[in-house]
């Protein structure tokens, strides 16, 4: 990837860049202020705010949606999630999915390093 290449995505990611500096900038500044435990804070601050910060993140783009299926991955769209269709042999009801789950699985892996 040549110097040209990198600016094109940092010009593109630069909205995104700024967010996740301002989202750093404001847990770190309330983490200090609340003085809590890192997995406390972690579990009843970051997460929850995460979790809201990923629910406003725009949808995809058809181009977008286009590329992520091109390499394997099959994305479901929220009205076709509970069709019988979707589910279909599926091992594990895509109704019953919570996209948020890696937070907490994370949080609990530093908390079991912290112990």
């Amino acid at each position: 990837m040549d110097i040209a290449e990198i600016d094109e995505i940092h010009d593109e990611e630069s909205l995104l860049i700024d967010r996740l500096n301002s989202l750093v900038e404001q847990f770190m500044k309330q983490f200090h202020e609340l003085a809590l435990p890192l997995t406390t804070f972690l579990r009843e601050n970051w997460s929850q705010r995460m979790k809201a910060e990923s629910v406003e993140q725009d949808p995809l783009s058809e181009l977008e949606k286009g590329q992520i299926e091109e390499v394997g991955v099959k994305i479901l769209d929220d009205d076709k999630r509970n069709t019988d269709e979707e589910n279909a042999g599926a091992t594990e009801s895509t109704s019953d999915y919570d996209p948020y789950e890696f937070y907490d699985e994370w949080i609990e892996d530093i908390a079991s390093r912290i112990r």
